[in-house]
């Protein structure tokens, strides 16, 4: 049983039903600005770790911009796990945010990582690493835990 908890726990907060269009919209608006963030610091860190590659990339992307073209793409590939429905948007307006919740999921998340081989994306990885620094808190941690849960999910 220890070994399916991750996978149960995952299955349970992930889409337990299909999302509405209209909850994925709003989880979109919502998580935008995690997505931005998590985009910007991930070329950032391309910028200090391969200036050259960064340079490449940032060219080849255009107008938009790196940062932009890649919190577009996130948000796109984990809309179903990102959807909110607006009990849940209303309550995190309000403050009732559950980090704790967040954080099993971050941990069912790489618990499931380890124990499937799966290959980390660098999305993952950059939200992993900031949620173990402590430097996520209430909604982009929340953030954090779904775009996880959903490549655990959905590894493609």
């Amino acid at each position: 049983m220890r070994r399916a908890f991750p996978v149960l726990l995952l299955a349970a907060i992930g889409c337990s039903k299909k999302p509405t269009v209209e909850d994925m919209v709003r989880g979109r608006e919502l998580f935008r600005p995690c997505a931005v963030a998590a985009a910007e610091g991930m070329v950032a860190e391309l910028k200090s770790k391969d200036p050259a590659l960064h340079d490449r990339l940032q060219k080849a992307a255009g107008e938009p911009g790196l940062a932009k073209l890649s919190s577009d793409e996130i948000l796109k590939r984990y809309a179903p796990w990102l959807a909110v429905t607006e009990a849940e948007a209303g309550a995190w307006r309000a403050g009732n945010m559950d980090e704790n919740l967040a954080r099993s999921r971050l941990n069912a998340a790489w618990a499931a990582f380890a124990e499937r081989g799966l290959e980390v994306p660098e999305v993952c990885r950059h939200l992993g690493e900031a949620a173990r620094s402590g430097k996520l808190r209430n909604l982009d941690l929340e953030f954090a835990s779904r775009v996880l849960a959903g490549h655990v999910a959905n590894p493609e």
